[in-house]
This record gives structure tokens, sequence and C-alpha cells, in this order.
């Protein structure tokens, strides 16, 4: 069941993020760490996102947001599957669902940054249609993080 993230969901998210590398794959490298619960909500734009959970049985398997670049293009951001629920297809569906999202709100295309240690997510990335692309120069640059760009049609 996919649904709408609430401030719990944050929570346990925050509980799945174990060190500063974690923090990194997960946010990259401008967010702080240790998470601070009381401003993790702000610190990742929770109400302002389109922050999306998928569960099932109670139990929280993903979370990711679909932010809005402007009105024609959107960027995927935060995306995390549960640890002990990796490599079962929770991450993938989840984005396209965010995709699905993207597509009803009119959007022309979908960017991300990974990491470029995270070799999964970005072969499932490009499994969905994603490719690799030059970083806008108005975009922030890390150099631990591939850019990624989905045309809509």
């Amino acid at each position: 069941m996919f649904r709408q993230a609430t401030i719990d969901d944050l929570r346990e998210v925050a509980g799945w993020i174990r060190s500063r590398r974690d923090c990194e794959f997960w946010a990259g490298p401008y967010m702080s760490y240790p998470l601070d619960p009381e401003m993790l909500p702000a610190d990742v734009d929770l109400f302002t996102s389109d922050s999306m959970v998928l569960c099932q049985d109670q139990r929280l398997l993903a979370f990711g947001q679909l932010q809005e670049k402007d009105a024609r293009n959107g960027h995927l951001a935060r995306l995390i599957v549960n640890p002990a629920q990796r490599r079962r297809g929770y991450g993938c569906s989840l984005v396209e669902k965010l995709l699905e999202r993207a597509r009803e709100k009119g959007y022309r295309s979908v960017t991300l940054n990974v990491d470029r240690d995270n070799q999964a997510a970005q072969a499932m990335y490009a499994r969905l249609g994603f490719r690799h692309a030059r970083r806008p120069d108005a975009e922030y640059a890390s150099s631990q993080s591939e850019y990624m760009i989905l045309e809509l049609s």
C-alpha cells in the first residue's frame, strides 16, 4: 500500500540511518548527521514535497519524495528501502509510483542524484529508463553523486 508519509514514518526511516555514510547515501552530503528528530521534517521538506511510503502489513518498507523543480520538471529525493527488506523490488515499486505522480502533475522530466557507489540503485534507475546526464550548473554538485534524468512522454 502506498500513502503519504507521516512524521512517525520519518522517525522510523531515521532509525535506518546508522552512520554518516548511510545519511549521505540517503540525503546527500549536506544533511547533518546524526539526524535531529525535531528538525528532520523541515530538513527533508516532509510537508512541501510529495513524500510517500510503501507499507505492507503495518511494516514500513520504503520512503521517497517527488519534489517540484519547476512547473514542468520534478526531482526524486531521499529514496530509501528498509535495510531488512532490500533487493525485493520495493524501491522499484516506490519509484514507479512516484513517476506516476510526476506524470499526473504533467512533468516533462524527472531527475535524481544517486551515490556513485550505489551500483544497485543506478542499475534500477537505468532499467526504469533514467540515463546519466550532465548536471545543470545551477544545481548543487557532489563529487559522490551521479545525476540522472528520465524524459516523460
